[in-house]
């Protein structure tokens, strides 16, 4: 269109404007249909102008404009005139503005085109005076023939790192991650039906209403939301992946990419995400397909791997996504992944144990079966509990692949196939890190020279949750997962449980089947109720985990457990049930003790520092129970040893080490606390005759515990003031993330709380409470 008619048409639409301006009655959304119009003069024929009024309430840009199904850019418009600086916009326009590549901001009037979150470029084309006449300024038509003709024109960055696509990803991630929220809560704020409401939200809601029965009892409508927006990010990384004809991918042929080794992301993709999506998020799934059409993808995965000098680059690149996407969520989670030199270790180790101490001469290789069990199953069967992104059992198929078939790679993909898959399970109750496992298990399997034609043994499902019950869910796909994993928790007899547990204090995992089993810790050794006031730290997961792990090797009679896990149940006194248990039931056992915690302020014996092997406090240890059927009665073997130092001294030891040159130190542990830790008993007869500090004080305490003591107490009023004020002035998610609190439990949300403080505190009713924190040291907390 020439300039000519390009500026006859801008005054048309300056004339529709204010013919719909005069009637005094306009809205924002009484000027669309104009403007659309203009759009379609001054736009090439093949432009796809997309505005539908139901996009509205779920907050999408008013406009979507796309070329073949192919998102080029966003408009966002505002009340005629408004001044697009007001308070009122920013926060959705910074929204948009960070996740979405090529955005216009308009009252109609003014047009500003943002470009990856940066202003590009600004121009009117009127005001409104005093009067409310409309007053063309004819000097600027150019400028906007430009900027819209830059705007259409733009394909999008090509995406040249990984660090690149991760904050592109993110970003898109959370704007959809806010919209599937927004259509969940705001059908529930309608007053609508929860359990019959119409299209898109009913099949949110079916699935909602799935994962909260089947997997996490806790799950509110913001984490599920959290949760879809993560599967179908995931979803699409993994089908790129696998995409043999980079140029075409879009929305609609991804769901075909996802490898069948994942049935259950094939299908709960195909429901968020797939050819029927809701319009209500369409257009960031389709902006999200579009970022990943740009990007190499296998290409950035190998170059990353290759910068990082890491073996394990699906890993550091969920990190980098969740570092992007939500910095506090791993901690919410209490999710830390694992070390490769560690992994690599613990690998090593249990493969060397199936060696030495049960004459499996081909280790973690091994195909023998197992005469006594049902089917006559493989006797190594391999389970990690807590798989996260499934980096323990890459590595098993690395280690068996470099250490026993590096010579017989002719065989390897029917070995492979046939008689390693099948025995490598992994539970995984967070959906992202599910899709990474299973993608990262078939890349690794198909670089190594074997493509996998059967789905992974991984599944979505709570591995402390009963055994004896199959989710009862009209959501045939979670019913499916979960009949699946029964098979492994109550059939298999597996007999090496490895991995890295979570750690976390106020567990949410109080099923009765696994706190049934928890009893057995909750007893003084030998027998009888534990004479403790509080044994709440026996409550934590990982504690859980090791007891699920042994309850496994006990079913099976023989095994491995292998984790990394807190430290503190080495030598808290609390722990002497849990400790005796774990003599009884195991012949041998190997604690590396890798220390690092910041909590206690630990230093090597030298008094040099000493660092953690993880990004946290906590300090933790690899354990190795070894089980090996021969020994009746008599308690286990233990082996320690002290690993100080800086972190990569820590890494380099666990790589050139294993577990027949480690110089471990054999302990006796001894009644009453069965101490995991070198102890001198050398005084114990005279320390013994001392009086004991419960006899001799009336009153006894555990003094007080918050289990959130970063939000809860101060140094000083001012602090404790300034905190409350921020915690009732933001929502539910932004408030845990800022103060680093975990999920919700059952006797303390994140709502309830801030409702409890915000009703107190519009009463003027805070008053700071001094306390002994510690002894001789004063802190300030509040008390609703």
């Amino acid at each position: 269109m020439g300039g000519k008619k390009l500026h006859s048409a801008i005054e048309t639409y300056l004339g529709s404007l204010s013919e719909t301006y005069s009637t005094g009655s306009a809205t924002e959304h009484t000027y669309r249909p104009g403007f659309h119009k203009f759009l379609k003069t001054i736009l090439p024929n093949d432009a796809q102008i997309i505005n539908e009024p139901k996009q509205i309430p779920c907050g999408a840009p008013d406009f979507v404009l796309t070329f073949q199904n192919i998102p080029q850019g966003y408009i966002e418009t505002k009340n005629l005139g408004s001044n697009l600086d007001d308070d009122r916009y920013r926060e959705q326009i910074s929204r948009y503005s960070e996740s979405l590549d090529n955005l216009i901001f308009t009252n109609y009037l003014e047009f500003r085109l943002l470009r990856d979150g940066d202003l590009m470029s600004t121009v009117k084309i009127g005001t409104l005076n005093t009067d409310g006449k409309l007053i063309p300024k004819r000097e600027n038509y150019d400028d906007l023939t430009e900027i819209l003709t830059i705007f259409w024109e733009y394909d999008g960055q090509t995406v040249t790192s990984v660090i690149d696509l991760t904050r592109h990803m993110a970003a898109k991630t959370r704007l959809l991650e806010t919209e599937i929220s927004r259509t969940l809560n705001d059908d529930q704020q309608d007053g609508k039906n929860l359990y019959d409401p119409p299209g898109f939200q009913k099949t949110l809601q079916r699935q909602f209403k799935a994962f909260k029965k089947g997997l996490m009892g806790n799950l509110d409508l913001d984490t599920f939301a959290d949760i879809c927006a993560q599967t179908v990010a995931y979803g699409m990384f993994s089908a790129r992946l696998h995409d043999t004809s980079p140029d075409t991918f879009t929305r609609h042929n991804a769901n075909q990419l996802i490898p069948k080794t994942n049935p259950l992301l094939r299908k709960f993709f195909d429901e968020v995400a797939g050819n029927d999506l809701d319009s209500s998020i369409r257009w960031i799934v389709d902006d999200l397909a579009h970022l990943f059409s740009r990007a190499n993808l296998n290409k950035l995965m190998d170059d990353y791997g290759a910068t990082t000098q890491r073996n394990d680059p699906f890993l550091h690149f969920y990190e980098t996504f969740l570092s992007e996407y939500d910095p506090g969520l791993r901690d919410v989670r209490g999710v830390y992944y694992t070390p490769e030199p560690i992994v690599r270790f613990m690998v090593r180790a249990v493969d060397q144990i199936l060696c030495d101490r049960f004459h499996l001469t081909q280790g973690l290789a091994t195909t023998t079966r197992n005469m006594k069990a049902k089917g006559n199953q493989p006797l190594v069967q391999i389970l990690d509990p807590a798989t996260g992104t499934g980096t323990f059992l890459a590595t098993i198929i690395k280690e068996v692949r470099d250490k026993y078939f590096s010579t017989q790679s002719g065989i390897w993909p029917e070995y492979a196939r046939n008689h390693l898959v099948p025995r490598l399970h992994g539970f995984e109750i967070l959906m992202a890190p599910y899709a990474m496992a299973h993608t990262k298990l078939e890349m690794v399997l198909r670089d190594s020279g074997c493509e996998p034609d059967n789905r992974l043994g991984i599944f979505l499902t709570n591995a402390l949750e009963d055994t004896a019950e199959t989710i009862e869910t009209h959501y045939p796909m979670l019913s499916e997962e979960a009949e699946s994993a029964k098979t492994i928790k109550g059939e298999t007899p597996v007999m090496v449980v490895i991995g890295n547990p979570p750690y976390k204090a106020e567990s949410t995992n109080s099923g009765k089947w696994i706190e049934k089993l928890l009893t057995t810790y909750k007893q003084e050794p030998g027998g009888g109720k534990l004479q403790e006031k509080n044994p709440k730290w026996l409550n934590d997961d990982y504690v859980k985990f090791i007891r699920y792990g042994q309850y496994h090797i006990n079913n099976s009679g023989v095994g491995i457990l292998a984790y990394i896990n807190n430290h503190g149940f080495l030598d808290n006194p609390t722990f002497r049930g849990m400790r005796w248990s774990l003599l009884e039931s195991f012949d041998e056992i190997y604690i590396i003790d890798l220390h690092g915690n910041a909590k206690k302020k630990e230093l090597a014996p030298d008094g040099s520092t000493d660092q953690n092997v993880f990004d946290i406090q906590q300090g933790v240890s690899i354990n190795l129970f070894v089980k090996t059927g021969k020994e009746e009665g008599g308690q286990a073997q233990l082996f320690h040893y002290n690993l100080y130092g800086k972190r990569e001294e820590k890494y380099r030891f666990l790589t050139n080490n294993n577990l027949n040159s480690i110089n471990f130190k054999m302990v006796e542990p001894q009644a009453p606390w069965f101490f995991f830790v070198p102890k001198d008993y050398s005084f114990q007869s005279e320390y013994d005759k001392g009086i004991n500090l419960a006899e001799l004080f009336l009153e006894k305490s555990v003094g007080i515990v918050t289990a959130r003591d970063r939000f809860t107490i101060y140094h000083t009023e001012g602090e404790l003031k300034s905190a409350i004020e921020e915690f009732i002035s933001i929502d539910d998610e932004a408030a845990r993330r800022n103060f680093s609190l975990r999920e919700d439990t059952r006797d303390w949300k994140v709502a309830l709380a801030r409702q409890d403080l915000e009703n107190h505190f519009n009463r003027g009713e805070v008053t700071p409470v001094k306390i002994n924190y510690r002894p001789f040291d004063n802190r300030y907390t509040y008390y609703t």
